[in-house]
């Protein structure tokens, strides 16, 4: 369901700019048009907040590209086929990424997340590339493959040892910045 979602948001597809448009290119009004494209598909109140919640903060925070936030705004339908998540950099689009999952999470108490977000946004990197059906399956399986491997080590990391683990998930981040979906 996540790796939909974020596939869906990396679907936007814009028209002719209208000029009312890079008015409403701020990002609140990208996190209300983001609210407004997901509610058909998630019924959950408050789930649906969380998540617009998290897509200001990380447009604020991240100081999305106009390009890309225009693109958002100017979005018809989640499945449109243009890749406005395109036009932000790997590490603003890992941050939405996490920041989604978050969101999506929060909702399960039982399984929160006590990893660092490093490890979250580099699991993200990995599950967005993973499904990339524009990367040949060979470089993808491989992908996979080391991941599966190293994964469960990095969940079963005593709390004690978590902010080593943000340091190694940080770097992991930063060697995964090739991970893209052209």
């Amino acid at each position: 369901m996540r790796l939909i979602l974020i596939a869906a948001l990396a679907g936007c597809h814009h028209h002719a700019a209208p000029a009312t448009v890079a008015v409403a290119s701020a990002c609140p009004d990208v996190a209300t048009h983001l609210r407004t494209l997901l509610a058909p598909t998630h019924k959950d109140q408050e789930q649906l907040g969380r998540m617009t919640q998290a897509a200001q903060v990380r447009c604020a925070d991240d100081v999305w590209p106009v390009d890309a936030r225009i693109c958002i705004v100017e979005t018809h339908a989640l499945d449109d086929g243009h890749h406005c998540l395109d036009k932000l950099a790997p590490a603003q689009r890992i941050a939405f990424e996490a920041a989604l999952h978050a969101a999506l999470d929060a909702e399960h108490p039982k399984k929160k997340e006590r990893l660092p977000a490093a490890c979250l946004a580099y699991r993200a990197t990995v599950q967005a590339y993973i499904a990339c059906d524009k990367v040949p399956q060979a470089p993808r399986d491989a992908v996979k493959v080391s991941f599966d491997s190293s994964w469960p080590g990095l969940e079963s990391t005593p709390d004690d040892e978590l902010a080593m683990l943000d340091a190694r998930c940080s770097a992991m981040v930063d060697a995964s910045a090739w991970m893209v979906c052209p």
